[in-house]
């Protein structure tokens, strides 16, 4: 059976998808910590908002967007090590949420995901500076 979208849904998939097909490496980087970071805060507003489904999804999305970040890890810079060990236990986070939800340590892995993003990943949209992200991704 074939998940329906709303129209706000559709479109910032088509969006989404516009964007990566023309992202370099940074940006593509860019993109995993904005999507990890925005569904995990949709996480913590669907349990407040009692709504599981929604819950479950955002959960399901940021834990797909760290795992993306770690795979796109370059394992021989010499941040990756830090790097892979921050994902994981961003990750760890996330997934044990999925057990039981716990919003303080979802926000504690935004935070750490943010705090990264800043750092490594530039700016959405696109800017076409060279960034440290481009050695990790």
């Amino acid at each position: 059976m074939l998940m329906r979208l709303s129209p706000a849904q559709a479109y910032r998939r088509v969006e989404l998808d516009a964007f990566i097909m023309g992202a370099a490496a940074a940006d593509l980087t860019a993109i995993c910590f904005d999507e990890a970071i925005g569904a995990i805060r949709r996480a913590i507003f669907a349990h407040d908002r009692a709504s599981p489904d929604l819950r479950d999804r955002s959960l399901l999305t940021a834990i797909n967007s760290i795992d993306a970040l770690r795979l796109g890890v370059d394992r021989n810079h010499a941040l990756a090590h830090a790097l892979l060990t921050i994902y994981h236990g961003a990750g760890m986070l996330v997934r044990s949420s999925m057990r039981q939800f716990d919003a303080g340590n979802l926000q504690q892995a935004a935070t750490d995901l943010s705090e990264i993003r800043s750092i490594v990943a530039s700016p959405r949209p696109a800017d076409n500076t060279s960034s440290s992200a481009t050695a990790l991704a």
